[in-house]
C-alpha cells in the first residue's frame, strides 16, 4: 500500500488494472496509455498536510484510480467510456503541462 491513499482505494485500483489489463491492456499500449497515464499519482510534497491525498489531484491521478468500482466499454489515444448506471461517462486523459510528466 502506498502512503496517503486509502487501503480500500488501493484495493479498488488492484482490482480495477487486473480487468482493464486483461481486457484493454494490449490495446492501451498499441495507442501510446503509459504506465503514469493508468496507474499515475500526484507525487506528495515533502511536509504533506495532514489531510493531504495522491488522489487528491486530478491532474495528476491515472484512469486506474478514477474507475470507482465501473468499467471501461471503449478506448481511444486519450479518453477513454467508463460504464456508469445511467450509460456511460469519458474520461480524459489529463493534458500534461511541459515540466510536470
Amino acid at each position: 500500500m502506498s502512503r496517503f491513499v486509502a487501503a480500500e482505494r488501493w484495493q479498488q485500483c488492484l482490482e480495477a488494472a487486473r480487468e482493464f489489463l486483461a481486457t484493454w491492456g494490449d490495446k492501451a499500449a498499441a495507442l501510446g496509455w503509459t504506465e503514469a497515464d493508468l496507474f499515475g499519482l500526484h507525487e506528495p510534497p515533502e511536509q504533506p498536510h495532514p489531510s493531504y491525498s495522491r488522489l487528491s489531484r486530478y491532474d495528476c491521478t491515472g484512469l486506474l484510480w478514477n474507475l470507482g468500482g465501473r468499467r471501461v466499454v471503449a478506448l481511444s489515444s486519450d479518453t477513454a467510456a467508463v460504464a456508469t448506471s445511467s450509460g456511460a461517462l469519458t474520461y480524459r486523459m489529463p493534458v500534461q503541462l511541459p515540466g510536470t510528466k
